[in-house]
């Protein structure tokens, strides 16, 4: 059983912090003084590293070799992670195409990079 890992950004510092479920559950409440939807967003690693050995986390930005750039999403209705594509690959027109998650590479994140997620 893989361990399960959480990425946590706080809007007030603009920073990451790292934690398992375990010390989420028991120090989110005090994390910043406040409470977690003020001021915290939390995303859940998926299990798998990209290209490079870094791990991909709900919110990161992904790249394929083919160009295409994709956000990291859980889907609810499925059970599973998946890519939303946000930049289209001119040489696929058929959206996100990978075989593997180890053969995308992790550019950004929703928080850091909202600029390619809103198209600028």
């Amino acid at each position: 059983m893989r361990d399960t890992a959480f990425r946590i950004y706080s809007t007030v510092t603009g920073s990451f912090s790292y934690s398992t479920l375990k010390d989420l559950v028991l120090h989110i409440p005090n994390f910043s003084g406040k409470s977690y939807d003020e001021d915290l967003s939390v995303t859940q690693f998926i299990g798998t590293v990209d290209k490079n050995g870094a791990s991909i986390y709900e919110g990161d930005i992904v790249k394929c070799s083919q160009g295409w750039l994709g956000l990291v999403n859980y889907y609810h209705s499925k059970a599973h992670f998946g890519c939303e594509e946000i930049v289209t690959c001119k040489v696929n027109s058929r959206g996100p195409q990978f075989d593997s998650w180890d053969e995308l590479e992790v550019i950004g994140n929703i928080h850091e990079n909202s600029d390619i997620v809103n198209g600028e």
